[in-house]
């Protein structure tokens, strides 16, 4: 009778044991995943994702290109943006000239003008206006003829640019000038990848 005592005692004692061990086991995996979540990581209970991970370019799309063009453009300009109007013409294409890199270039223009507005600068379309000369390295030539043609916009400043293509993407060279002088107010560089030019 004593060995059955004994053995059931044993056999209660184990099994507390046991479950106690599993408890102990599922509790720490439960703290293991609540660390190892999204949320947690971003409060730092775990190593923060900046500090494990590098920090990449999230552009995903042209008009994020575009958008950051515009922005610099506006907080490095010499003058006041938003108390002038601008003509925004074509950029010249280093290169061969194609019809698909017009057409690059007219939604290069198309995209900077209207990523301008938000900051509040007026702009005036003027990228497929034919009768202004072009230079693949300049982009719009403000000859004597051109300036008198950008003055019927009653506008001081005029957008223009060089797009420079290499294995990966363009490189855009986005310029402010103020027509009246020629001088360069504002500009702005950026690498567009090849992959968000296409449709």
């Amino acid at each position: 009778m004593k060995k059955i005592i004994i053995t059931v005692i044993a056999c209660l004692l184990l099994t507390n044991i046991t479950a106690c061990t599993q408890s102990v086991i599922v509790q720490q995996e439960s703290k293991v995943t609540q660390a190892s979540s999204p949320s947690s990581m971003a409060e730092g209970n775990l190593l923060s994702s900046s500090a494990t991970h590098p920090r990449f370019h999230s552009h995903s799309n042209f008009a994020n290109y575009t958008d950051w063009i515009a922005t610099e453009l506006v907080h490095n300009a010499s003058v006041d943006l938003t108390t002038n109007i601008i003509v925004v013409t074509s950029f010249g294409y280093q290169g061969r000239i194609t019809a698909q890199n017009h057409q690059l270039s007219a939604e290069l223009s198309e995209h900077i003008a209207h990523d301008l507005q938000p900051f509040g600068v007026r702009t005036i379309s003027a990228y497929q206006n034919d009768m202004m000369p072009y230079d693949d390295a300049t982009g719009v030539v403000l000859n004597i003829e051109t300036i008198e043609r950008l003055k019927t916009f009653n506008a001081p400043l005029v957008l223009t640019g060089v797009v420079i293509p290499n294995d990966h993407g363009i490189i855009v060279h986005a310029k402010v000038f103020d027509i009246a002088t020629r001088s360069m107010v504002a500009s702005a560089n950026k690498f567009i990848p090849f992959y968000t030019t296409k449709t």
